[in-house]
C-alpha cells in the first residue's frame, strides 16, 4: 500500500474537519454574500475616475477594470500598474492581472477593513 506524505494524515484531517466547522459556525458563505456586496457598492464608487471602465464581482472577489478611455474601453495596464504601485504605498495589497485590479480579501474580513479597501484605493488613485 502506497499513499502520499500528506493524504489522509490524522492531524491534516483534524485540522480540516476544524476549519469547516469554524466556517459553519461563522456562516462565512453569507458573510462572503453580505460583505461582498457592500465591497462592490463601493469600488462602484470609484467609477468616479476616468480610468474605471468598470467594476465587477462576486461574493467577496471583484474586480476593477482600468482603461484609457471609457467609451472605448481601451485597456491601459500602465495605469493599472501606477494604481497598483499607489494602492501599495497606501498599504493595500491587490493583483494587477492586465488592466484589472483583483480584490480577494480573506473571508474573515469585517465591515470596517472593506470600508478601509475602499478608501485606500480611493486614495491611491486621487494620487495618480
Amino acid at each position: 500500500m502506497h499513499g502520499y506524505t500528506y493524504s489522509g494524515h490524522a492531524m491534516s484531517c483534524a485540522v480540516g474537519l476544524k476549519n469547516l466547522e469554524i466556517m459553519e459556525e461563522e456562516n462565512y458563505p453569507q458573510r462572503a454574500k453580505d460583505l461582498g456586496k457592500r465591497l462592490l457598492t463601493g469600488l462602484q464608487t470609484l467609477k468616479e475616475f476616468s480610468f474605471v471602465g468598470d467594476v465587477r464581482g462576486l461574493g467577496l472577489v471583484c474586480g476593477v477594470e482600468i482603461v484609457a478611455d471609457k467609451e472605448s474601453k481601451t485597456p491601459d495596464p500602465a495605469m493599472t500598474m501606477k494604481i497598483f504601485k499607489a494602492a501599495q504605498e497606501h498599504g493595500l495589497r491587490t493583483r494587477p492581472v492586465g488592466n484589472v485590479l483583483a480584490f480577494s480579501p480573506p473571508l474573515s474580513i469585517n465591515e470596517e477593513e472593506v470600508d478601509e479597501i475602499i478608501k485606500r484605493l480611493g486614495a491611491a488613485m486621487d494620487g495618480v
